[in-house]
């Protein structure tokens, strides 16, 4: 099969799961950080997680890019 151009795949999603709950954010523009947010040292990621978090995820915890056809997701700390 020949790739699509980046420009006419469809968005990627993100998908959070939780006990409580499963949200579905659409990643409109990449890259997209993920993380908690953080007012004291001004840093608020695209994709907050601290509402449904309980404090698992970094502040800085990953960042999602396109990579031609493909949406990759890289640590910024790993697991």
């Amino acid at each position: 099969p020949i790739p699509l151009p980046p420009a006419t795949l469809p968005p990627a999603r993100f998908v959070v799961r939780t006990p409580r709950g499963t949200w579905e954010y659409p990643l409109l523009n990449l890259p997209a950080r993920i993380g908690r947010r953080d007012p004291s040292q001004s840093h608020y990621p695209e994709l907050d997680l601290a509402d449904y978090d309980r404090g698992h995820a970094s502040r800085r915890h990953a960042v999602i890019e396109r990579r031609g056809s493909e949406v990759e997701r890289l640590f910024a700390n790993p697991p």
